[in-house]
This record gives C-alpha cells, structure tokens and sequence, in this order.
C-alpha cells in the first residue's frame, strides 16, 4: 500500500511538472499583439545640403493608428520607433512633421552647435508638405527643409 501512495504521489507530482512545463511554453511562445511594424529610416536635411541636427521626426497615421517617432542625429540620420526602440511604423499612410526644441537659456554662445533652425511648417501636421507610405520591408524616408526666416 506504501509503494501505491508513492507511485500515485509521483505521478501528481510528474503531471503538476508537465503541466508547469506546457505553460511557460505557451507563454515563451506569445506572439507580439501589437500591429507588425517594419523599418523606417532616412535624413532631413536643409535645402543647401546640410543636415538638420537636432529635433525629431513623428509619422502621424492618417487612419488614427499608432504614430511613429525618430529622434534626428547630428548627421542629420533617423530611425523610426513605435513602441520598441528602431522597430519602424505600422504599414500606411502617414502625415510627418519635423519638430526642433531648442533651448537658449543658459547655453553659452559658442555651445550653440545645433545647426540652422527649420521652418515651423514642417512642425505642424495641418501646415506640412510632407507625406509618406510605410510599405512592408525596409523604407527609406528622406526630406529636404528650409531654414527658418530669422
């Protein structure tokens, strides 16, 4: 009777461990419920050929989905993220804005090296030019600005 306990024991025991088993499974297998997004990338840069080096390009989705980021670097390069850093956009269509921040206060002068101003045309989704279709696979978005009347 002893040895029928132990067996019955060991085998809730092997079918809790199965079960545990099939769960995590299950759960390192989860597929990403956010919409598949693909790669976006590009330049802005000015009219003259100079980069724009700071600011940020946002992709504003015409149909309400998810918008899409990228933060400008000095080369005037950027990556599309939409929830994941450098995952791209969704596929569609897209409104984009070129935003600048720039702050003067207590900046020395000769530390102003964040390149020509853009025209706040390109800052608002109603005023931009700018339009773009995310495709499924790799997209290469480049723009070309004008400087800002000073």
């Amino acid at each position: 009777m002893a040895k029928s306990l132990v067996m019955t024991a060991s085998n809730s025991m092997l079918k809790q461990i199965f079960l545990l088993l099939a769960l995590l499974t299950t759960l390192g297998c989860a597929k990403d419920p956010h919409p598949e997004r693909f790669p976006v990338s590009g330049a802005v840069k000015f009219s003259d050929g100079e980069p724009v080096r700071t600011g940020i390009v946002e992709f504003i989705p015409v149909d309400g989905s998810l918008t899409a980021t990228g933060q400008i670097k000095t080369d005037g390069t950027y990556k599309l993220s939409t929830i994941e850093n450098d995952d791209g956009a969704v596929p569609g269509d897209y409104i984009v804005v070129v935003k600048q921040f720039i702050f003067y206060d207590k900046i020395p002068e000769q530390k102003h090296d964040h390149g020509g101003d853009v025209d706040t045309v390109y800052a608002d989704e109603r005023t931009t030019p700018f339009k773009y279709k995310v495709n499924d696979g790799p997209n290469i978005a480049d723009f070309q600005v004008i400087y800002a009347e000073k």
